[in-house]
């Protein structure tokens, strides 16, 4: 019935917070990072998740008023599809961002409420954000300058993508769609849909997500379509540094920990991420793999 998240918020986000940090932690840039996770904790994220527990609470209970009406008029069938959500979001579940075709007409109107209240609250907490997100870019721009001029350049090179890595990390996944056979991405299923190459070596970091199955040799342009803002992930072939190069281009962050389709080559691949909030359209690729598209995707 178009019922539960098929990656849950919670698992996302740890996953997420396990991805590896490319070197070792500029002392500064760490206490800097604490002191900011604490200010974005008091001044955004508590408020906006108790806003969410309360419109949480009120949805329960419009849906077991629905129901119970649905009960007493004899739509019996549409009754328990309201039980289901109930049980699926009392569960830990959230209302999905989207309706398939079998989603009855009373659940639609509801999730539409709760999906506006929802957005209500994110701009709130988004707001709360931007000043903090600010200064946190300011401070760590500070902290390369003086590691510049104390000759700690290492280290003043590496605080530009520990920035981006340190946004990524907190983020949630992006509910996303994208033109494709979509399949689970793990160890052992196929990576295209016209070859039984397995994927193999993945990064144990990454949280349970799914991926686009491509077509292997096909040139195809790829549109990452954001129904709800986060991070994505994409593979591209290790071998082609064109393809490297036009997703770095496209404002991704290479990852550590890459992974291989099982073809006579063992064939490697490079983990990319980058958070997206619109429409991405990825050009095609020049390697046999194309660009994988990874995250929690929706037909």
């Amino acid at each position: 019935m178009g019922g539960l998240e098929r990656v849950s918020a919670q698992a996302s986000a740890q996953g997420l917070r396990a991805i590896p940090l490319e070197s070792d932690v500029v002392p500064e840039l760490a206490a800097l990072e604490a002191e900011i996770d604490a200010e974005i904790r008091e001044k955004a994220e508590l408020p906006y998740e108790e806003a969410m527990s309360d419109l949480a609470g009120n949805y329960v209970k419009a849906l077991t008023r629905e129901m119970e009406v649905l009960r007493k008029s004899g739509q019996l069938e549409t009754a328990e599809a309201l039980k289901a959500e109930i049980q699926s979001f009392v569960s830990g579940s959230k209302a999905p961002p989207t309706n398939d075709a079998a989603v009855p007409a009373e659940l639609q109107r509801l999730r539409t409420t709760f999906r506006k209240e929802q957005a209500r609250h994110r701009e709130v907490r988004d707001s709360r954000m931007e000043p903090l997100v600010e200064s946190y870019d300011r401070k760590a721009e500070d902290l390369e300058f003086r590691l510049t001029r104390d000759g700690r350049i290492a280290e003043a090179k590496s605080i530009e993508k520990a920035k981006a890595l340190y946004w990524l990390r907190r983020s949630n996944l992006a509910v996303v769609s994208c033109e494709g056979e979509i399949a689970k991405f793990e160890n052992g299923i196929d990576a295209f849909s016209n070859r039984s190459y397995p994927w193999v070596n993945l990064p144990d970091y990454l949280p349970e997500m799914f991926f686009i199955q491509n077509v292997g040799g096909a040139a195809e342009t790829r549109k990452i379509r954001v129904i709800d803002p986060g991070v994505v992930f994409v593979g591209a072939g290790t071998k082609s540094a064109k393809d490297l190069e036009a997703l770095e281009k496209l404002g991704f962050l290479k990852l550590q920990g890459g992974f291989n389709y099982r073809d006579a080559g063992n064939s490697p691949m490079t983990l990319f991420a980058r958070i997206v909030d619109r429409t991405l359209e990825l050009p095609p690729a020049e390697s046999f793999s194309g660009f994988v598209i990874i995250g929690d995707l929706r037909p």
